[in-house]
């Protein structure tokens, strides 16, 4: 590849979460329900969950509760980039139960970290429940 068109690390990686998500045992051969996201919807929801990754997700310790939303965001960002809907719903609500248990814990993580996350979370599910022209939310 010419220098200058490289692609960037973490969407080979997404790529690769997306294969191994629709290889798995555990996921039957079915037809996918498409996303219908528009490129620049998918780009900024991408950027958003990467971002809580690398910048929130860090402080909030190494609970079960942090490790199951850190499996939840990966999962959204590998649906998210093959385009399967019920996949990044199945995402969406193990983020929300990841935060509620966060949220009960003594030393769950700063309140606006929590929100920053739960955000980007609702975001994502009125993404899914929402039509273009009532989108919005995200840049």
């Amino acid at each position: 590849m010419s220098p200058g068109h490289s692609i960037p690390v973490r969407y080979l990686t997404l790529l690769g979460a997306a294969g191994a998500v629709a290889c798995g045992d555990s996921h039957p051969m079915a037809p996918i329900a498409p996303l219908a996201l528009t490129a620049r919807e998918s780009t900024a929801l991408l950027s958003a969950v990467d971002d809580i990754r690398t910048r929130i997700e860090p402080t909030l310790g190494t609970s079960p509760s942090v490790a199951a939303l850190h499996t939840a965001l990966v999962r959204m960002s590998a649906a998210v980039v093959v385009g399967d809907r019920a996949s990044v719903e199945r995402a969406v609500q193990e983020s929300e139960s990841a935060l509620m248990a966060l949220e009960a814990q003594p030393s769950g993580g700063a309140a606006q970290d929590l929100d920053a996350v739960r955000l980007v979370v609702a975001q994502a599910g009125s993404l899914l429940d929402g039509s273009s022209g009532k989108r919005g939310v995200m840049p």
